[in-house]
């Protein structure tokens, strides 16, 4: 086997691919016809695409990371124009039977979903920023923010799938006028979110496996803060008190005031406690709040 198609081989398994593999491969080819026998000199082909990976990782997961960003900024705009339709329209039109149960429990998983794509979307543009500065970073720590972003494309994703139904459940029962922006403000985030995973999943190929672990939520606070953070995500319940308490005190008096009703208040507050719950146990270590596992 020549050293050309070794390096070829290993650009392959480290996950380079496409224009940039075949540009590293054109330029390596024009070295060694202009020098022939150099290959000894230039090194272990293993060692070339290794580094040439984790210089790809960091260009592509900050590409990937401004496109899922702005993906899900687009997917915000484009839940608010749909909310802001609904009023222009009349209001929410009245349904029942079997419709009405469907409607619920869809705007009930819309909401959820929202409320995932909102706190990871969150965690990974704050991980990508302190990455910026962070010029030392372990593949681990780019894998953490590519996960993050993933997780927020696919929920909102999830959520404009949603508000999609809607659109078609309640078409018959307002203007066509809403139908038409409703499903535009759903489908057109809904392909940038499909293009930002699609960059996700090529950066995810040139970011390598093992190695140190990410910090959990100590990486995402500023430094006196840190050691705080370390010691709340080391502990799935010290981790969802610190979270639950906070969110559910203040779903509790805030519907509690706007319903007026103290009984619709608990019930929110007993819902969005264990929405937390599930959530942080659900998504708590793959979102890198909650510390990985050490294995003995």
């Amino acid at each position: 086997m020549s050293w050309l198609t070794s390096l070829d081989d290993e650009l392959l398994a480290a996950g380079v691919r496409g224009p940039e593999r075949a540009r590293i491969l054109a330029e390596f080819v024009d070295h060694v016809e202009c020098e022939p026998g150099c290959e000894s000199r230039l090194g272990d082909p293993a060692t070339i695409a290794t580094t040439f990976a984790a210089d790809l990782r960091v260009r592509e997961t900050r590409r990937a990371s401004a496109r899922a960003f702005a993906a899900l900024a687009l997917a915000a705009v484009g839940v608010t124009v749909t909310q802001r339709s609904y009023v222009v329209a009349g209001g929410w039109p009245t349904i029942s039977g079997d419709l009405a149960t469907v409607v619920s429990v869809t705007g009930i998983a819309i909401l959820l979903a929202i409320q995932i794509a909102f706190a990871a979307g969150a965690l990974g543009a704050l991980r990508a920023l302190r990455l910026r500065r962070a010029h030392d970073a372990s593949a681990a720590e780019f894998r953490l923010v590519q996960r993050r972003f993933r997780v927020a494309c696919v929920a909102a994703a999830l959520a404009d799938v949603g508000m999609l139904a809607h659109t078609a459940l309640v078409a018959a029962l307002l203007p066509w006028w809403w139908t038409a922006i409703s499903a535009t403000a759903a489908t057109v985030p809904l392909v940038a979110l499909l293009a930002g995973l699609r960059a996700l999943r090529l950066a995810a190929l040139v970011t390598a496996d093992g190695g140190p672990a990410a910090r959990a939520l100590g990486g995402d606070v500023p430094v006196p803060l840190s050691a705080v953070a370390d010691w709340l995500s080391a502990r799935w319940l010290r981790l969802a008190l610190a979270v639950g308490i906070p969110t559910t005190a203040l779903m509790l008096v805030g519907s509690g005031f706007a319903e007026r009703s103290w009984i619709e208040g608990i019930n929110r507050a007993v819902g969005e406690a264990a929405a937390v719950a599930c959530c942080l146990g659900i998504f708590g270590r793959r979102l890198g709040i909650r510390a990985e596992r050490v294995r003995a």
